[in-house]
């Protein structure tokens, strides 16, 4: 849709482009904690009307207890992300510059499991796909992809320009060598174990023509993004997205890391029953009269320290 007057009222919305999605999904399967003791649902963030839908049994992310899966994965929340700019010092054009990350057509599998990202049963590899608006014509470019790689998801991307010049931003899994598969979420190998699977890579392209480069790493160090963080250390959430800044010669970019993150035994499970190498450090006592786990009570010893880091980028 496009405004003329400062987004007072705008026109009627139109199909740019269609797209295959890539959005993890799974079927819920919970279980009790050790002890028979059965958890609350303390989730720190607020779920979306379709995780709260009475009696679904969708799961768009899994872990543990409440949160666990059928197929045994422990995954983030993730859904196709479509993110846009334009550059304001463009006087000429009414260029927009758009990406996101369906799955890549040609790519589809079948996961052998309940997990899946673009109907049940059927998983793919997930891209980074280019396209430029003209607001004066409605015409646009492409799609392309950014940087096509035949191994790795590719996710969360973000676009910035300055100069003429864009700058792209996305997490990517092409180093994860033994945990990826279109049939699996990211970071997880066939027997449900996660580990260190995304980096961040970068890309630019001259506005004019969209020819983008090969990507390039910026991270310095792989981190496991299914961390088991939220909802009482049950389920992980890999917020927020990356963003990507771009003034003049100058760009930088930020995104979510898990590198500080501490590992440790969740008391509830006997230490680390499903193996999945995605529990948290965290301090619990049991109550056999209640039959109950205490709460977490020391969330400041590292299992929470998500963070935020930046760099500068092409």
């Amino acid at each position: 849709m496009k405004s003329t007057d400062c987004g007072r009222t705008f026109s009627k919305p139109q199909v740019l482009e269609t797209f295959e999605p890539y959005d993890a999904t799974d079927q819920l399967a919970p279980q009790n904690e050790a002890n028979g003791a059965k958890p609350g649902d303390s989730r720190e963030d607020p779920g979306s009307p379709e995780d709260m839908g009475a009696g679904s049994t969708t799961a768009r992310d899994c872990g543990d207890f409440d949160n666990h899966c059928a197929s045994g994965y422990t995954f983030f929340r993730r859904d196709t992300q479509v993110r846009s700019t334009a550059d304001q010092a463009d006087t000429t054009n009414e260029w927009v510059f758009i990406v996101y990350d369906p799955s890549k057509p040609g790519t589809e599998v079948q996961t052998g499991t309940t997990y899946y990202s673009v109907s049940p049963g059927v998983g793919s590899q997930s891209a980074i796909y280019y396209t430029r608006l003209d607001g004066a014509t409605g015409q646009h470019t492409g799609p392309v992809l950014v940087d096509n790689q035949a191994v790795g998801h590719q996710l969360f991307p973000d676009i910035a320009v300055s100069g003429g010049v864009l700058h792209a931003l996305w997490w990517d899994s092409r180093n994860d060598l033994t945990g990826y598969s279109p049939a699996r979420p990211v970071g997880n190998d066939a027997a449900g174990h996660t580990a260190p699977s995304l980096d961040v890579y970068a890309s630019t392209a001259p506005a004019a023509t969209g020819a983008w480069s090969t990507g390039v790493k910026v991270t310095d160090q792989q981190s496991n993004p299914n961390y088991e963080q939220f909802a009482d250390r049950t389920v992980p959430f890999a917020g927020d997205y990356l963003w990507i800044s771009a003034v003049g010669s100058q760009t930088f970019g930020v995104w979510t890391d898990w590198r500080n993150t501490q590992p440790g035994p969740d008391p509830r499970e006997a230490g680390d029953s499903d193996a999945d190498a995605a529990d948290v450090v965290q301090c619990r006592t049991f109550d056999s009269a209640s039959g109950s786990w205490s709460g977490d009570t020391c969330p400041h010893a590292g299992g929470l320290d998500q963070n935020i880091y930046g760099d500068s980028t092409p």
